[in-house]
């Protein structure tokens, strides 16, 4: 009987942090999208008010993602294609931008298809159009996180708590 008991705390532990594993998504989402939106503030900052070059903006964000589009750029590459060729590598399972919405991605596949691509003033329009794309997509995940953390860990703990009572 003890070691029933004590199976069943296990089990008890193991849904409990199984619910909270689940929701981990969302939370890296949310850490994502913002550590994205900081990085776009600072490309305008850099393409914008000091003129810097496209590349050297991107690699100067410090954001691992804009850094390996700066890298996949080079003499003859702009910056869609560098996405194009970058993107499947960053999406995919344990990728950096594995946790991404498709219509995360949109807004990103947007903001790369019209960087260096036109004058100051679309630019501009192009940049404030991606923050604004990031910060509609924060809010969405905020919520979304906050229905995981109160779903998955109650669902795991349900499951836990039924596993404990057909092993009793």
């Amino acid at each position: 009987m003890r070691e029933r008991l004590i199976l069943s705390a296990i089990l008890i532990v193991c849904g409990a942090l199984t619910g909270l594993a689940a929701a981990d998504s969302a939370r890296r989402r949310l850490r994502l999208l913002g550590r994205l939106t900081e990085a776009v503030r600072l490309l305008r900052v850099r393409m914008l008010e000091r003129a810097e070059p496209l590349r050297s903006a991107l690699e100067r964000t410090e954001e691992a993602t804009f850094g390996e589009i700066a890298r996949a750029m080079d003499d003859l590459t702009d910056a869609s294609a560098a996405w194009r060729r970058v993107r499947e590598k960053l999406t995919r399972r344990g990728g950096t931008l594995d946790c991404l919405t498709e219509s995360d991605l949109a807004a990103l596949t947007e903001l790369f298809d019209g960087l260096g691509r036109s004058g100051q003033a679309e630019q501009r329009l192009l940049l404030d159009a991606a923050l604004e794309a990031l910060k509609h997509a924060q809010t969405d995940a905020r919520a979304q996180m906050e229905r995981a953390n109160r779903l998955y860990p109650s669902v795991g703990l349900l499951v836990a708590a039924t596993a404990v009572v057909l092993l009793l």
